[in-house]
C-alpha cells in the first residue's frame, strides 16, 4: 500500500486530521514508571491494551481473540504509546525519532497463514510511521 503522507505542522495536528483522539495515558501497573527520561532519551514502561475505563484485552489470537480484535488491541496499545509520551514530553513535536518498539503478541501457532510478531513492522509500527516518525525497515 502506497500512501502519500503529508506532514501537518504538528503531531497533534496530524492525529486530528486522522480522527484520532489519543485516550487519556494509562496508569503505572504495580512498581512500573510509564516515562522516563534520560538525557534526551524517553523511555516508556510496558503499555498493553488497557481501555480508558480500565479494562485491559487479553487472550490468544486465534482462539479468544480475533485477528481484527488483535490489531484494534495493537492499534489501541499504540495510542496508549503516544498518549504518555504526551504526557511526559507536553509535545509529541519534541519526539524526533522511535528507536525501539518492542512488541509482546501471544498467537496460536499458524492463524491462517499469517504470523504476529515475527519481527516484521506490524499494525503499531505502521500506525507510528503513517502519523510522522521515520522507521528504517530491513528489506
Amino acid at each position: 500500500m502506497n500512501q502519500t503522507i503529508v506532514p501537518a505542522s504538528s503531531p497533534e495536528e496530524r492525529l486530528a486530521s486522522l480522527g484520532i483522539r489519543l485516550p487519556p495515558p494509562p496508569p503505572p501497573v504495580a512498581n512500573f514508571v510509564a516515562a522516563r527520561r534520560v538525557g534526551s532519551f524517553l523511555y516508556l514502561s510496558g503499555q498493553g491494551p488497557l481501555e480508558a475505563g480500565g479494562h485491559l484485552h487479553t487472550g490468544v489470537v486465534g482462539e479468544e481473540v480475533s485477528i481484527a480484535q488483535a490489531y484494534a488491541h495493537a492499534r489501541l496499545t499504540g495510542l496508549n504509546l503516544l498518549a504518555v509520551a504526551r504526557h511526559a514530553l507536553g509535545d509529541l513535536g519534541r519526539v524526533r525519532s522511535v528507536v525501539k518498539l518492542l512488541a509482546f503478541v501471544m498467537p496460536v501457532v499458524e492463524i491462517d497463514g499469517e504470523t504476529l510478531g515475527d519481527g516484521r513492522p506490524g499494525p503499531v509500527a505502521r500506525r507510528l510511521r503513517e502519523l510522522y516518525f521515520a522507521f528504517a525497515e530491513k528489506a
